[in-house]
């Protein structure tokens, strides 16, 4: 990464990155793959490209998410902190249903829509819980998810599918604890449906 110049002007202040994460750039196919599928003639053409560069091209930490674990929905408000030294992303996991046995179903979006215009993706559910802490390090974009509801019965099933990819709740460090918050449109969800019921 050329940061603009150093001390003189001849020369340039550089950072490389050290990260494990992103696709190296070591053939021309890969290159021209990419040069393709942004459109960037760049990728191609530029010197600044070695064997060793890598291109991260899912940087938005819930999208990242969503490709480890798409069976869940997740909170409309990333947000960031800083955990052992590394800035992390933080972001609450939802497991839902709209077939979970004895329970009203609500639209999902018309339920946590807020005066930011924050909403969940749409469709109709009946079961919410709150049943994972995922993280994701800005750095190298690694992701993490922390089992965080251990009697959800929905994440346990999931977990039955997709073995080894949530942690145990044992394995959130302290100093990730200090950070983790009760997540906004989980709130959302609880005001709505308790405001029917109070007297």
């Amino acid at each position: 990464e050329i940061d603009g110049p150093a001390g003189s002007e001849s020369e340039q202040a550089t950072v490389n990155y050290k990260g494990t994460g992103g696709v190296t750039l070591d053939s021309g196919l890969k290159k021209l793959l990419f040069a393709l599928k942004f459109r960037e003639k760049n990728i191609l053409l530029s010197s600044s490209l070695t064997p060793e560069s890598k291109l991260m091209f899912i940087r938005e930490p819930a999208t990242r998410i969503a490709k480890v674990a798409p069976y869940l929905r997740l909170d409309s408000d990333p947000y960031p902190a800083v955990v052992d030294g590394r800035l992390t992303w933080i972001v609450d996991g939802y497991t839902t249903s709209k077939g979970y046995p004895y329970s009203q179903s609500e639209q999902l979006g018309d339920v946590v829509r807020d005066s930011r215009g924050q909403v969940l993706p749409d469709g109709v559910v009946n079961y919410i819980r709150n049943s994972v802490k995922a993280t994701v390090d800005a750095y190298d974009g690694k992701v993490k998810l922390y089992t965080w509801d251990e009697a959800d019965p929905v994440l346990k099933t999931w977990k039955k599918v997709f073995p080894g990819t949530v942690l145990p709740k044992s394995d959130i460090s302290d100093s990730l604890k200090k950070h983790l918050r009760y997540p906004e449109d989980f709130f959302k969800v609880q005001r709505q449906l308790l405001s029917r019921y109070h007297v």
